[in-house]
């Protein structure tokens, strides 16, 4: 498999020399400039993917070789192969999924830096913006924040509160307010606003507007680019399966338990037991 998986590097750096990648190989590659860890994991499950055809490829033009060793050799390079690609495809997927919701983060403003910077302290600053998000959505919807939760989750299709553009000047007016405000008030008020705008489904882009920077759209860019290669990433259940093990045939004079005979029949009497062979 080693040396398979170093022609297919070569094969793939011709390739890419004459710019003959598809849609695919150019959506992975572009991860290399972003993040070169993802895009190594990635490469490696696909080197490890093309090897498993290579290996079929080998394995089914050996004329030497029998239906049962053609079967057991498949599926020694199959496992081989799902295990190897599982393992970078999972890795690189898992990192994407990372820098997504990172970057998700950095690309809400916060009073002080964005929201990746401004976790939650503690169990009181907790409170605090719970009991904010509480009165901003009974201000901007007259609901409970529960009620307004549970309201929204039955439809799922709800893009937000009826009324929403109200809704929405509103929760950017507190979102400027907390900005203005800055400090542990700034902070709380901030992460209240974005409690209540989540429970409403509205998104957090609209209503961080009025802070927002390059540094934020380019950070929210990227997020979307990193989910998009976290759904691209495949699975082992795109690696073909092997041919499986040809069945075995009885032949003539076996006579196990079973009633059935090399041509598949069954040699019954009309009273359902077996016939005695002529020869007994």
């Amino acid at each position: 498999m080693a040396d398979f998986l170093e022609q297919l590097k070569r094969n793939q750096h011709a390739r890419e020399e004459r710019g003959e990648l598809g849609p695919y190989e150019r959506m992975r590659d572009s991860a290399e400039g972003l993040d070169r860890a993802l895009w190594a994991d990635w490469r490696s499950g696909d080197r490890w993917m093309r090897g498993v055809y290579e290996e079929y490829d080998k394995i089914r033009g050996d004329k030497n070789l029998s239906e049962e060793g053609r079967a057991s050799s498949e599926q020694a390079a199959y496992e081989r192969g799902v295990a190897q690609a599982s393992k970078g495809w999972e890795a690189a997927r898992g990192r994407a999924r990372q820098l997504a919701k990172e970057n998700r983060e950095r690309s809400v403003p916060m009073p002080q830096g964005t929201l990746f910077g401004s976790p939650v302290g503690d169990a009181t600053e907790m409170v605090a913006i719970q009991n904010e998000a509480e009165r901003i959505a009974k201000k901007v919807s007259g609901t409970s924040l529960q009620e307004l939760s549970k309201v929204v989750s039955k439809n799922p299709n709800d893009k937000g509160i009826k009324g929403g553009s109200h809704a929405v000047s509103t929760l950017q007016e507190e979102f400027n307010a907390a900005c203005e405000a800055g400090g542990v008030e700034g902070k709380i008020r901030a992460h209240g606003v974005l409690r209540a705008a989540e429970a409403m489904r509205i998104a957090f882009e609209d209503v961080t507007r009025d802070q927002r920077t390059d540094r934020h759209d380019t950070a929210a860019e990227q997020a979307a680019q990193y989910e998009r290669y976290t759904r691209s990433i495949p699975s082992v259940k795109q690696i073909p399966k092997p041919t499986p093990m040809p069945r075995q045939r009885k032949v003539p004079g076996d006579y196990g338990r079973s009633n059935k005979l090399v041509l598949g029949q069954a040699r019954k009497t009309i009273f359902g037991g077996k016939r005695r062979p002529s020869w007994k």
